[in-house]
């Protein structure tokens, strides 16, 4: 099974790396730590989750919902 870091998940996911690991910390999204103890995530969870984020009514009986990104002008 193939496994990618955080910063590929969240681009497989279309999120940031931090939500990445805010999903982990809540128990939304399985990780594991790889010998070097990097956060290392199945492509079968994420495609999971993909489903999931995407709302596919045939596979889910829920959607995560994302907030839009917001743009401030200092």
């Amino acid at each position: 099974m193939s496994t990618v870091t955080v910063h590929e998940a969240a681009k497989i996911l279309d999120v940031s790396p931090d939500t990445i690991r805010r999903w982990e910390k809540k128990g939304l999204i399985r990780g594991n730590r790889s010998v070097n103890n990097y956060r290392v995530f199945h492509i079968d969870e994420l495609k999971r989750i993909k489903s999931k984020y995407t709302g596919d009514p045939s596979t889910v009986e829920f959607k995560i919902l994302k907030s839009q990104k917001t743009k401030h002008n200092v």
